[in-house]
């Protein structure tokens, strides 16, 4: 026999996907309209996650931040635009993005850029500082952060012969 499907069964699923990780609001509700819950019965839930501590904006925006900058050596650039995806507005996100700590973003991107140059150094003798550039870009860091970490880095093009 089928057990009935009520706002308890999606509450209780959605208790264990935000208990498994850090989850947006917008992540949250994507759930709920995959596992078809009545469109009646969804605000309930959200609301009940969020009085149970289950669902929690400011907690999930700290945790993904600093997660990816950590794990991931994400820049500002990137993490802010993810976060925008997952449904934070701007204003509260790019204020996120602001709070990480300078040192530890700055050091992230110094060992990345330290790695990556080395690993490409090995590739070729005569390489371009764009390929590093365009890599650090594309992790989300700002050109001008780049720069100024590889001239501390002393990182030059190599002449070409």
């Amino acid at each position: 026999m089928k057990k009935p499907i009520d706002e308890l069964f999606f509450l209780n699923k959605l208790c264990r996907f935000c208990a498994y990780q850090e989850r947006s609001e917008k992540e949250v509700r994507n759930k709920l309209k995959l596992l078809e819950c009545p469109i009646d019965w969804q605000e309930d839930v959200v609301n009940a996650l969020k009085a149970n501590g289950f669902l929690n904006e400011e907690r999930f925006i700290k945790a993904f931040a600093a997660g990816k900058q950590n794990m991931k050596s994400w820049g500002k650039q990137k993490i802010l635009f993810k976060l925008l995806e997952k449904g934070i507005s701007r204003t509260i996100a790019e204020n996120a993005v602001q709070d990480l700590q300078q040192d530890d973003y700055l050091n992230t991107l110094k060992t990345l850029m330290v790695k990556k140059w080395q690993q490409l150094e090995r590739q070729r003798k005569d390489l371009p500082k764009s390929r590093l550039i365009r890599f650090v870009l594309g992790k989300g860091y700002s050109y001008e952060d780049i720069l100024i970490t590889m001239n501390k880095l002393g990182i030059k093009e190599k002449p070409s012969h």
